[in-house]
């Protein structure tokens, strides 16, 4: 332990005669006694750790452990981790692991983009102080103060640093980590990374999605006949923890992430003319690309009030405690990022933060992790691996589709912050039915599949059925229509149910729930009273009809002058709105007439509450 910590404590200290051994992984988390789990520290950092080790989760250990069993039997291995999990830190005490036991002398770590190399030295240098250089320009050995190199996929199209990592893997017994892994499906970076690294002593695969969306297989990936699914095969993990396990650890290891979706239209000219469609509507699949990406024209009045909607959960996170809660905006290209950012400064009038190069990303991201501005507009480079546990909301307004793409996009807002106690996390998506569906997929963790004998030929373009830059198409305009409901870990709530959340939020001064947290104690309430079979509370339908007559004029009197109070307009317009469309006035209406009204009230609370509706 001494020599594989090169006389140094992880704190920079020298070793003294007296240092200490201790376990990496605590003894009482289920850590082995053994030199695999050991590390030697200086007196001071073994006494500040006390039974803590190094603060490694349950779900970290028991992967420590097991990749401790695996990692002499076979070269390749494959972690699968939910985004926001720490993966980071379970490879960087694995490493370690690898380099105590001789089968690796140094550490290789290939991630997606430049930011991420940056972040990736740090955070193995603070957790395990291994030193990794971000640096490297590939010419020569890192040289005598790095355990190993950080690089980027793209790197791997060099020949002349994939000829030098090989050489080195020949010299020096190296292990690499491969950060989402999927990304060696990508052509020449598969193909230079077999050239690169098919020599390494060890291969440490990472990803919270390991899949290709195009049926291509990924290198260093062991695959499986699918029990299910005839022609078909599944990549097999070595170690999986989902977004469930995380849900379900204590302390939660992720955030609950809620999908509010928003209903709209759009007009437009494309390559078949003038069309006009709502976002649910089924049309075919070129004009299906086509409307995603009106809808998500900046200067629209959609794009505006999702915004809008998207702000306002911004500032209710920093209302229940997280003062500096952020949000990105993911856009398709650089033209709509910059069109975004002037957006969302009219809707807060606070300056937003843009990334839109990968020269920029790592400045600007390190900024912005420092700060206390209210968004980030980017494309789609900041959507995977970047560390930002400050955000909580998240507008997906991209009409780039697949998703492994979507499922890194989440991965961003679900990072738990220390020392907060309530932290939803919150992804704004248009009411398209793939999204909609990819959503439902997070929460019900299904499995991924790779169809091998059912393969959509590829068109081309971005991936959503076909290219758009070779026809005509310009946007008339679009709207935006109500909430469209929100999906949310094992449920979707209704518009109405968020809608009268809402309204008990505001009108009781509910600050420190979400209006998702109501909803949901709300229908727990609503089921109980459905399902009591003994003799208990007055049940709503057993309500002698004075008494039900009664309610319900209370709660449509508290709607219609919430909705007078949400248009500005004076007390008594709502109910004269009802008259007009045919209601009952309110003091000669029957059960059956106030239940009507309720629901109408109820509606078109959900449609202004947030400012979306038209008067």
């Amino acid at each position: 332990m001494f020599l594989a910590a090169e006389g140094y404590c992880r704190c920079g200290l020298e070793l003294e005669k007296g240092w200490h051994a201790d376990h990496v992984v605590a003894f009482a988390a289920g850590g082995e006694t053994d030199v695999f789990n050991g590390e030697a520290l200086c007196p001071k950092c073994n006494q500040r750790k006390g039974g803590k080790g190094m603060d490694l989760r349950e779900w970290q250990g028991r992967f420590l452990r097991h990749f401790s069993e695996f990692m002499e039997k076979q070269r390749d291995y494959l972690l699968v981790a939910t985004p926001g999990s720490g993966k980071t830190t379970g490879a960087t005490h694995a490493s370690l692991r690898l380099l105590n036991s001789r089968i690796a002398e140094r550490i290789v770590v290939v991630v997606p983009t430049e930011s991420l190399k940056n972040q990736w030295a740090k955070a193995a240098h603070k957790c395990a102080r291994l030193s990794l250089n971000p640096d490297w320009a590939g010419d020569a050995p890192e040289g005598r103060d790095f355990r190993g190199v950080v690089v980027t996929y793209h790197s791997l199209s060099s020949a002349s640093q994939r000829s030098m990592h090989a050489q080195l893997c020949r010299r020096r017994r190296t292990a690499v980590i491969f950060d989402e892994i999927h990304h060696l499906g990508e052509g020449a970076w598969g193909v230079g990374a077999q050239q690169a690294f098919g020599h390494a002593a060890f291969r440490l695969g990472l990803s919270g999605t390991p899949f290709r969306s195009d049926g291509v297989r990924i290198p260093f990936v062991r695959y499986e006949p699918h029990q299910d699914v005839e022609g078909a095969v599944e990549c097999i993990a070595d170690f999986s923890y989902s977004y469930m396990d995380a849900m379900r650890a204590r302390p939660q290891v992720c955030r609950f992430v809620y999908f509010p979706r928003r209903e709209g239209e759009a007009h437009w000219i494309g390559r078949k003319g003038e069309q006009r469609a709502a976002i649910s509507e089924q049309i075919s699949k070129d004009l299906d690309s086509e409307r995603l990406r009106a809808i998500l024209e900046p200067s629209g009045e959609y794009i505006r009030t999702l915004f809008q909607q998207a702000d306002e959960k911004l500032t209710e996170c920093r209302a229940t405690g997280h003062r500096n809660a952020g949000g990105l905006i993911i856009a398709s290209d650089v033209y709509a990022a910059e069109r975004y950012m002037r957006v969302i400064e009219s809707i807060t009038g606070e300056k937003a933060m843009l990334v839109v190069s990968n020269h920029e990303e790592a400045t600007s991201i390190d900024a912005f992790r420092g700060s206390t501005c209210r968004w980030l507009v980017a494309v789609r480079m900041v959507s995977e691996g970047v560390d930002i546990d400050r955000l909580r909301t998240l507008v997906y307004a991209t009409d780039y589709r697949t998703e492994l793409y979507f499922r890194q996009a989440v991965g961003r807002v679900v990072r738990m912050t220390d020392g907060i106690t309530n932290q939803p996390a919150y992804v704004f998506i248009p009411d398209d039915k793939q999204l909609r569906e990819w959503a439902t997929n997070i929460e019900n963790e299904v499995n991924q599949i790779l169809r091998e004998r059912e393969r959509e030929p590829k068109t081309g373009g971005n991936p959503n059925g076909g290219s758009l830059s070779n026809g005509v198409f310009h946007v008339l305009n679009t709207s935006a229509a109500t909430d469209a409901g929100t999906i949310a870990p094992g449920v979707t709530y209704t518009p109405e149910e968020i809608a009268e959340a809402r309204t008990l939020r505001s009108e009781f001064g509910i600050s420190e729930a979400h209006e998702e947290q109501i909803a949901h104690m709300l229908r727990a309430h609503d089921n109980r009273k459905g399902t009591e079979s003994t003799p208990g509370p007055v049940l709503a339908e057993d309500e002698p009809p004075h008494v039900k007559l009664a309610r319900l004029r209370r709660e449509c009197s508290k709607l219609a002058n919430r909705l007078d109070k949400i248009l500005e307009r004076e007390p008594g317009e709502t109910h004269a709105e009802w008259r007009r469309q045919g209601g009952m006035p309110q003091g000669g209406a029957s059960i059956d007439d106030l239940e009507k009204k309720k629901k109408w009230l109820v509606q078109r609370v959900a449609q202004f509450a947030d400012g979306s509706g038209d008067e």
